[in-house]
């Protein structure tokens, strides 16, 4: 009777210790390979300081800078939530006042959202680029 006590807490402590982790990607670690990713792929990128109205339910994006050969730069904004469910929320509240610029749905993952902001309106032309270094492929 002991062992079976013991084993189903060890069994609880082994749950509870695993909720949420899988609920979210580590910051440091996916914009690292984020960045080497697109890099690699011949896009070039610099992080700049995020504008105040960047902001989406309170979270304050990383952003950056990205163009390809030479060609004029395009934004994108990365948030980390607490949650996918929290990620979820933001895209249906997002408001953006030039919505055919911007790409809100397209790159969700866990915890994360990646808004592209095409200045030329072309939202396309990094589209595989980008989930290839989301590790959407």
């Amino acid at each position: 009777m002991k062992k079976v006590n013991l084993l189903s807490i060890l069994l609880l402590l082994f749950i509870i210790g695993c909720m949420g982790k899988g609920e979210g990607l580590d910051k440091n670690e996916f914009l690292e390979s984020f960045e080497t990713s697109l890099k690699s792929q011949g896009i070039e990128m610099r992080q700049v300081e995020p504008s105040s109205n960047a902001v989406i339910e309170s979270v304050v994006p990383y952003q950056f800078n990205i163009k390809e050969n030479g060609g004029n730069e395009d934004a994108i904004f990365i948030y980390f939530f607490k949650s996918s469910s929290q990620v979820e929320n933001a895209v249906k509240n997002a408001e953006y006042t030039i919505t055919t610029l911007t790409k809100v749905t397209e790159y969700k993952r866990d915890n994360m959202l990646v808004v592209h902001y095409a200045f030329d309106g072309f939202t396309e032309k990094y589209g595989s680029k980008m989930k290839k270094a989301m590790g959407m492929n």
